[in-house]
């Protein structure tokens, strides 16, 4: 490999560990519990999150009756917006991009998110 993309790589994997920490951090700071682990990926111009166990313990235990479902979801819907705005904020400096969340995959069940952004 040459030693041009072997720079390149260590730098996309560099960012990713930053876009990872950072959405922890955020994720953090607004249900005061960070997820398990938080990975990125980036591909061309998209960038992909997936946080697993971002559930709240108390998230956790209202689970433990299905009914509940529907009211964490509602609960991580009006959380969103404003962690999403978080997300850009932070990250499109890093990066030194405009981005733009373009599809959230929240799975209550498994305790797992994919963010999806776009680069504009």
């Amino acid at each position: 490999m040459p030693i041009q993309e072997k720079i390149a790589k260590a730098k996309r994997i560099q960012l990713e560990q930053q876009i990872a920490s950072e959405i922890a951090k955020i994720t953090k700071r607004n249900t005061g519990k960070g997820p398990r682990c938080t990975k990125a990926r980036i591909l061309e111009d998209i960038i992909e999150i997936y946080m697993d166990g971002f559930l709240t313990d108390l998230e956790h235990c209202l689970l433990e009756n299905e009914e509940n479902r529907g009211l964490i979801e509602e609960l991580r819907k009006a959380l969103r917006n404003t962690m999403h705005q978080a997300y850009i904020e932070i990250l499109s400096p890093m990066l030194q991009m405009n981005l733009r969340i373009l599809h959230v995959h929240m799975d209550i069940q498994k305790d797992s998110c994919k963010i999806t952004l776009i680069i504009v």
